[in-house]
């Protein structure tokens, strides 16, 4: 009898070791999904990171074209009064080319009426 209590033990003993190997292999799988979750999380920060870099690079190439924008429109600015200076000094020379002409017509009349 003493044997079969004994065997009996042994018995639910190796029961026991069973169900301790199957927790102890429920533990490493849980603990591998862990590290992959670790991972995963590592990948969405990493994603995360990235997306803000191209959100950095969208608003970075916005300003350059805006700066752009403006240079052309401060150049334009630049051309048109330069075009309009050069528009009055041409108006200023010919009314001083016609003064010039006429002071030149009035001499001339000046020296034949005074050779007379």
């Amino acid at each position: 009898m003493e044997a079969e209590v004994v065997g009996d033990a042994l018995g639910e003993i190796a029961l026991d070791r069973d169900a301790l190997a199957e927790i102890v292999l429920v533990r490493d799988a849980l603990e591998d999904t862990v590290l992959e979750m670790d991972a995963l999380e590592d990948t969405v920060l990493e994603m995360d990171a990235l997306e803000d870099t191209v959100l950095d690079r969208d608003a970075l190439a916005e300003i350059a074209q805006e700066n752009a924008e403006e240079e052309i429109a401060k150049t334009l600015a630049e051309i048109v009064l330069a075009l309009a200076s050069s528009a009055d000094l041409r108006l200023e020379l010919e009314s001083q080319v016609k003064f010039s002409h006429q002071v030149k017509v009035q001499l001339k009349t000046k020296i034949r009426n005074g050779i007379k």
